[in-house]
Parts: structure tokens; sequence; C-alpha cells
């Protein structure tokens, strides 16, 4: 046994509990545990920090391909909105061409009927 283990168990045995000596025993022994597992315990998380750290890098790639995904997806719809709403402009127009046809259709009609309503009164006068 080294010195301090000694110390250690000296002070465990001597020490009365809740004592300054007893803490200090207590404090001496999670040390030297402490010392005897940390290269094991630092590796261990270094080795789990490692894996979630790889774990978090796929993630987030996995996300940026997701969300790049969907800009395309959504620069594509927006494309085709963009399209359909041309493409009702033109229906639109098309249907106010159709509707300035027909009512000049119906003025002309109502100047024709006029004028053979004009006419029929003229033979009916003469």
């Amino acid at each position: 046994m080294s010195e301090r283990e000694d110390f250690e168990a000296w002070l465990k045995t001597q020490a009365l509990p809740g004592s300054t000596s007893w803490k200090l025993a207590m404090y001496a022994a999670w040390q030297a545990r402490a010392a005897r597992t940390a290269p094991d315990a630092l590796q261990a998380e270094v080795e789990r920090l490692s894996n979630a750290l790889e774990v978090e890098k796929r993630s987030v790639k996995n996300e940026v391909k997701r969300r790049n995904q969907y800009a395309q997806e959504s620069d594509e719809l927006d494309a085709e909105v963009e399209r359909l709403r041309e493409e009702v402009e033109r229906l639109h127009e098309e249907r106010d061409s159709y509707q300035r046809v027909g009512i000049k259709a119906m003025e002309e009609s109502d100047a024709l009927r006029e004028e053979i309503r004009k006419l029929m009164e003229g033979q009916n006068d003469g």
C-alpha cells in the first residue's frame, strides 16, 4: 500500500463521521478512486460523445437533404402556380373577348331589329 492509501485507511477508521477529518478522508478516497478510474471513464465518455456527434452529424446531413428537397419541390410548385395564374389570366381575357363579341352581336341584332321595325312601319304608313 502507498502512503496515501495508508493515510486514507487510517482516516476512515480513526475519524468521526461528519467531522472535518472524516470529510477529508472521504475526499481523499474519492480522489484516489477518480485517479484510478479517470482514464477509462474519460475514454468511455469520449467514445460516447464521439458516437453522439456522429449521430448528430448524420441527422444534420439528413435534415439538410430533406430541406433541400422541400426547397426544390417548393420551387417547382411555385413555378406551377405561376403557370396556372398565367393560364387563368389568358382564360379571363378570352372570356372577356367572347363577351365583347356577344355584346357587339346583340347590339347589331338590336340595331337590325330596329331597322326592320322602322322599315315595317314605313311600309304600313305608305
